[in-house]
């Protein structure tokens, strides 16, 4: 038997994948071997990079199924001897792999017949050189390939956004984003040098001689390894060539806007003939109206003639002949651009209009019409600001701020599409960068931890997290970089977590604070603050409202142990010790935290000092309120002098000067923020620059979201997203980079003393979660609020929970549960507490952990003030460090202190069928009462034991006015209150006021208990009976199953009973599974960007190209 004459026998093993180009000839003749045709071999190696030679049927097929495989994107010519060909052709024709067959024999006349059924023989040839002739014009006219194209789609009314639409479009995102040197243009070089070996046509090295960033069209569009590479790239999705090709896509696009903004502004017509299978064609046809995005550069023609030329070729029954007609705006290429090329490309008689990678359209409702034998299909090109597209796109790039970006933040993007090769290599690439980078080492190892744990598992990031800790040890901080999510609308209302007692000098007290600083390195997190007119700096950790004072409180005096109306501070990790701004003395001190190590001292004297922050490098940075400057401090060498690096020419209103510095902030690239108060604007001053740029405000004192009035505290996380405390307008805003103006996330509601009002707010800070601190100067107090993940409407959970507390069977040990009804979240601890309502105690599982701890009853059933009887309700009062707990079966709400031995379990209300608890950002406490039928609100702050009816109390019945049997309840931020009224088998809402209510879920005979309602508005409902969670947006008349709905059962995806549900500020969903004796996670998918997202299916539309693009 005859062998192919390549370097193995074996065709599985002789070429890589790698190795294989779109442009694959195979040459199968039983005389190949004769000297004749090696020479016939080697002209034909001059002219293609890839050549297979076979001598039998067998061995060809082989090959070529491994094409079919490995690469199967890879377009094949097959040049055939007419007996060979009689054997091969018919069982090959239909392959989507084979592009082209020229038939080359010695009698041409006796193979022409049996040819004529196959549309892809091109030719028959008896000819040498017309074969040359006929393979060079189909090698010049890519038209003349079938190869793939993949479209995405996108459409939000289905409430899935399509995952490979949102992560292609973050990955060119991403990509043009990147700062690009010549090494990484080189890396595509040398990577194809490795991989096309024996390049006769000497292709790449014609292409780094002479390719160019201003010429990359004209390269593009040439014949070559480029054009086919770079396609084939993103229709096999080939993440690893598609990352090579980064520099060369940025420069694409560059080019396409140039000319663009030279070209006409008008509207354009072009056309593009495709053929498509009669399924793609199904495909497209159930795209209608929806939008979709193209994943290679996309190529039409001005010239519809030109365009209904490529569809010459006889189709068999199996295609369709498709013309596509898109009206393309200019106006519409807002990121995506699109251009006429005709005067740089190779083809310049094709007329040929190109568009960016990624370009999206959209499909006419209805587009599809046939002319003959011609499918006319008719798109429009969008916008990224289309509606459907506006909310989905702005999340990607918010995630990552606007502007440049680093190979950091393409790691972790790269992350969330499960590309973790690539990952890493960014991430290496990052952490091999100048030293600056030092400041961000913890995070990135903490980062590629998470990255192995994902793709190998916990085991294989323990040598990170080592790192991690090594790298913290030997270089601690002064502020650890914060990521905050600008997805978040709102904020839960605050609490107090120091002061909050009344003006004085109590160590439960505060007297006009001003700055403050978190230390969260360790379990414990500790608050320090600038206690002014107490002239000390005072601790407190958290959940302890009583401080220890730190630095000071020896009276007011200019002696070393003593402080004058301190206003700032902040922790020097490397010498272990406090820097404070001693205001009243016009010194900067440094305080030891062990204290009897070493005595304070002055660092820096006779200055007006406001402010402090710190860098990588530990220079110290002072806002001068007299100089009205900022200057620098080099302390660890000693420097007491200091160098301006803001605020010049005394004060003023240019952009050099400033008017009264207060707070500052220092970011990881060593840009300094100003609160430049008196001029109510935020200023950043670029590292060595000599004039600033407004980042906030800057328009005049106001309310308007464009304006500041007298910003104070202020936070810049690693999106370069800014927070400002405002000390007039009583508010905390939010302005994500270059934005115009700011939101509005904490406050606003007035001068007061309420859970969601300031009274002078002053100093800022974030933990290491992202919760806010925020010193309510005016009020004597500090207030935390932690961030609130927006859930959207088109929100999507793993089908599958898992357990994280309780599944070990009904029991009352300290892994079981039996018979829980209800259950709240602490996220800032991170524990989930449970009402263990036939254990009659409420039991605290820590996240991890699977074992609880008892933190109230659990002293058998009884109602001795230490006991529990049946327990239906649980809450978390933040300001008290208490649990609020429905003790159904003891007729009482009871409040249980957190901390064991500090209080005793007092009982707040008595004589009442207690089923459910909620309480509003006022700190009142709603209770229902199943056997009045009603719900009634207590202010429990004042001691209020009667409370005022709220809800129902007209008897049972089902009017709009009443109740029967209220179970669960919760308020709203409008205190608006939605009532579960299960026997009435509805969920009711009542506005703030009314004595009616409105039916929001109901009509069917289903038990309705735990509900949740959102920021949006949007109700989640646990369904006892239907055993699922459903989701009713505002407005809706049916609800969505998003957990659940798989019948009664205890697996992962089933329900036995769901009684209650929360969420995390993650926006994973908690689901208390009562006859599971159980509680449920249900992790929130990712959105592409991490998100990060919502992505449940793919609907790819691939057809097959018969016009110039490829």
């Amino acid at each position: 038997m005859t062998t192919a004459t390549t370097t193995t026998d074996n065709p599985d093993a002789k070429v890589e994948e790698s190795d294989v180009t779109s442009w694959c000839v195979i040459w199968l003749d039983d005389d190949a071997s004769t000297a004749n045709n090696r020479i016939q071999e080697d002209h034909l190696r001059s002219m293609v990079n890839h050549l297979e030679v076979f001598q039998d049927v067998e061995s060809c097929r082989k090959y070529i199924k491994y094409i079919q495989e490995r690469s199967k994107a890879d377009k094949l010519r097959l040049i055939v001897s007419g007996k060979l060909g009689r054997q091969i052709v018919p069982s090959i024709h239909k392959l989507e792999e084979i592009a082209s067959i020229y038939v080359y024999c010695l009698d041409k006349q006796s193979h022409i017949q049996w040819t004529k059924p196959f549309f892809k023989v091109k030719a028959v040839i008896d000819s040498f050189d017309q074969l040359l002739s006929e393979m060079k014009a189909d090698h010049k006219n890519p038209t003349k390939l079938q190869d793939s194209l993949i479209f995405d789609s996108f459409d939000k009314t289905t409430a899935h956004v399509n995952a490979q639409f949102v992560y292609f479009q973050s990955l060119i995102d991403c990509f043009l984003r990147l700062k690009y040197s010549q090494e990484d243009r080189k890396e595509l070089l040398d990577y194809c040098k490795d991989q096309y070996k024996g390049d006769e046509r000497n292709e790449i090295d014609d292409f780094e001689t002479n390719y160019s960033p201003e010429h990359a069209i004209e390269s593009y569009t040439r014949p070559s390894f480029f054009f086919r590479d770079i396609n084939k790239a993103f229709r096999t999705k080939n993440f690893h060539k598609i990352f090579l090709f980064r520099p060369y896509i940025a420069d694409i696009h560059h080019q396409l806007n140039q000319l663009k903004e030279k070209q006409s502004k008008n509207p354009l017509k072009v056309y593009r003939a495709q053929l498509l299978s009669k399924s793609e064609l199904n495909h497209l046809q159930r795209c209608r109206g929806k939008l979709i995005s193209v994943n290679s550069f996309f190529s039409t023609s001005l010239n519809k003639t030109t365009s209904q030329e490529f569809n010459n070729d006889s189709v068999t029954q199996d295609l369709e002949r498709i013309l596509f007609e898109i009206d393309a705006d200019p106006k519409m290429a807002t990121t995506k651009p699109f251009a006429n090329i005709t005067d740089i490309s190779c083809f310049p008689d094709e007329s040929e209009v190109l568009f960016m990678l990624g370009s999206i359209f959209r499909l006419q409702n209805n587009p599809f019409d046939q002319d003959g034998t011609v499918w006319n299909i008719r798109m429009t090109l969008c916008s990224e600001h289309e509606h459907d597209l506006k909310d989905v796109l702005e999340q990607l790039k918010n995630e990552y701020g606007i502007g440049e970006i680093d190979y950091r933040i393409l790691g972790k993007r790269l992350v969330s599409m499960r590309q973790y090769d690539l990952a890493r290599q960014c991430y290496t690439r990052f952490l091999n960068e100048p030293s600056e980078r030092d400041a961000q080492r913890v995070e990135l190892y903490e980062e590629l931890a998470q990255l192995e744990t994902q793709d190998h598992g916990d085991t294989s990031s323990v040598e990170w997290k080592r790192k991690a800790l090594a790298f913290k040890e030997k270089n601690p901080l002064t502020c650890i970089p914060i990521t905050t999510n600008t997805e978040t609308t709102s904020i839960e209302e605050g609490y107090s977590v120091a002061g909050g007692h009344g003006e004085g000098e109590n160590k439960n007290q505060l007297k006009y604070p001003v700055g403050l600083c978190i230390d969260d390195d360790d379990d414990d997190l500790n608050i320090i603050i600038a206690d002014q007119f107490n002239h000390r700096t005072i601790q407190c950790k958290r959940g302890n409202t009583d401080g220890e004072v730190v630095a000071g409180g020896n009276g007011e005096g200019n002696e070393l142990h003593q402080l004058s109306s301190p206003s700032d501070v902040l922790i020097d990790k490397q010498s272990n010790s406090l820097m404070i701004c001693d205001r009243g003395n016009r010194r900067v001190v440094q305080w030891p935290r062990c204290r009897g190590t070493t005595d304070p001292k002055v660092l820096i004297n006779d200055i007006e000092c406001r402010g402090l922050a710190m860098d990588n490098q530990r220079n110290l940075y002072v806002s001068d309120t007299e100089k009205h400057e900022v200057r620098r401090y080099d302390i660890h060498l000693g420097g007491k002098q200091g160098v301006r690096v803001a605020g010049w020419n005394d004060k003023g209103r240019a952009i050099n000067q400033l008017n009264y510095p207060t707070f500052i902030f220092v970011d990881r690239q060593q840009n300094l923020y100003v609160s430049d108060s008196h001029n109510d604007r935020v200023m950043r001053w670029n590292k060595g620059a000599t004039k600033g740029v407004v980042v906030a405000g800057g328009e005049g004192n106001g309310y308007p979201g464009r304006q500041l009035s007298d910003p104070r505290g202020i936070f810049v996380d690693t999106l370069d997203t800014l927070y400002v405390a405002e000390m007039v307008n009583n508010r905390l805003t939010r302005w994500p980079q270059e934005a115009n103006e700011g939101t509005v996330i904490v406050g606003g509601h007035g001068e007061g003393e309420k859970a969601n009002q300031f009274n002078g707010p002053n100093g800022l800070s974030f933990d290491k979660r992202g919760r806010i601190y925020v010193v309510d100067h005016n009020n004597h107090r500090i207030q935390s609020f932690s961030l609130i993940p927006k859930i959207r409407i088109d929100e999507v959970w793993e089908e599958k929970g898992f357990t994280v507390a309780g599944g070990h069977g009904k029991g009352d040990a300290k892994n079981q549960l039996r018979k829980p009804w209800s259950f709240c979240i602490d996220d800032d601890d991170q524990k989930i507490i449970i009402a263990d309502q036939s254990n009659d105690r409420i039991i605290q599982f820590k996240r991890g952990n699977t074992y609880g701890e008892v933190v109230a009853g659990g002293n058998g059933k009884g109602d001795r003030v230490d006991q529990l009887n049946i327990p239906s309700d649980v809450l978390i009062d933040k300001q008290s460090n208490s649990l609020l707990i429905c003790d159904r079966g003891n007729r009482r709400v009871v409040r249980w202190p957190r901390h064991r031995g500090k209080t005793d379990p007092e009982i707040l209300i008595d004589e009442v069928d207690c089923l459910g608890l909620a309480m509003d950002n006022e700190g009142n406490l709603y209770v229902s009462d199943g056997g009045r039928h009603e719900v009634r609100r207590y202010e429990i702050h004042l001691g209020d034991k009667k409370g005022i009816r709220v809800a129902g109390g007209n008897e049972k019945g089902d009017d709009m006015s009443q109740l029967n049997y209220p179970t669960c309840i919760c308020i709203d931020r409008q205190q608006n209150l939605y009532v579960s009224d299960s026997k009435n088998h509805r969920v009711m809402k009542l506005e703030k006021g009314a004595i009616e209510g409105v039916v929001v879920v109901g009509g069917e005979d289903n038990e309705y208990f735990g509900i949740f309602i959102d920021p949006l508005g949007t109700l989640y409902v646990a369904e006892l009976q239907n055993d699922c969670v459903t989701r009713w947006p505002e407005g809706a008349k049916e609800g969505t199953v998003i957990a659940g709905g798989h019948g009664e059962g205890k697996e992962a995806n089933q329900f036995n009973g769901p009684s209650g549900l929360c969420f995390d500020k993650r926006g994973h969903l908690y689901v208390l599974d009562c006859g599971n004796h159980r509680v449920q996670r249900f992790s929130r998918k990712q959105r592409g960007l991490s998100l990060t997202g919502l992505l449940k299916e793919t609907v790819q539309v691939v057809v097959r190209l018969i016009n110039n693009s490829e």
